[in-house]
């Protein structure tokens, strides 16, 4: 049995908030498990024959596949990300269909922005199913994001970028699309360090009910509709990121 993820568990609303547990969550062949520790642990520290794990059912993880869905390419090309389901939030009071849903949110979007493109918006391949399930979603594979290329001191116009940027959120919120989730981490770029905004499983239609919320330090975590000031409030979190690097750049 392998480990997979491994993360802290937070209880409270940033910035008060305090630690609860370590999740860890672990595959064995093709099936998924998840165990939970009440201490602060790094991965290698962890004994994985002294865990207390449960299965996780295959129906909690993966969405039954739609009408009329894109399916992806077979054989797969080799620029091409799959996006798999994430577990890692995966606990003993988590709803069965939370993952799928979100899978299958995810997909709504992608299908909507596979009629309208944008060229700072990650091109979608469609979706790879198996016995009538959705087992991960294609997307064009970048090589990293723009939080990553600035933390390693790369270089970087960040005019342009942030044009990229507004583009794509303008083009989203053209078709009464709200990302709901804007970070530099869900923004890669592309090898002529042109931006390109990915992670739709927050993406709704404005006057939504957010299921899954945005990122600490970034979203505003209060807001419980999909409304276009979402996105307003994160893209002046990233003016102010993407400023503070151009004046340590000068």
């Amino acid at each position: 049995m392998e480990i997979l993820y491994t993360g802290a568990v937070w209880e409270g609303y940033f910035p008060d908030v305090v630690f609860h547990h370590t999740k860890i969550i672990l595959k064995k062949d093709s099936e998924f498990y998840y165990a939970s520790l009440n201490e602060r642990i790094k991965e290698e520290d962890i004994d994985v024959c002294q865990l207390k794990c449960k299965r996780i059912p295959d129906h909690h993880i993966y969405a039954d596949a739609p009408d009329n869905f894109l399916r992806a390419p077979n054989p797969l090309p080799s620029d091409v990300y799959v996006k798999t389901p994430m577990l890692i939030g995966y606990n003993d009071t988590f709803t069965a269909s939370d993952i799928p849903s979100l899978t299958l949110s995810e997909i709504r979007i992608l299908e909507v922005l596979k009629q309208y493109p944008h060229p700072n918006i990650v091109q979608y391949f469609g979706c790879l199913e198996t016995d009538n399930t959705i087992r991960g979603i294609c997307y064009a594979k970048h090589g990293i994001t723009l939080g990553d290329h600035l933390e390693r001191g790369y270089p970087l116009d960040v005019d342009k970028c942030l044009s990229g940027i507004e583009k794509a959120v303008s083009h989203l919120h053209s078709l009464r699309l709200v990302h709901n989730d804007l970070t530099p981490y869900n923004i890669m770029l592309n090898d002529r360090n042109e931006p390109i905004l990915i992670d739709f499983d927050s993406c709704l239609y404005e006057g939504e009910k957010i299921r899954k919320g945005g990122t600490p330090e970034w979203s505003d975590c209060g807001a419980k509709i999909a409304s276009f000031s979402n996105d307003e409030f994160a893209l002046e979190r990233i003016r102010e990121y993407l400023a503070a690097y151009k004046s340590d750049s000068v």
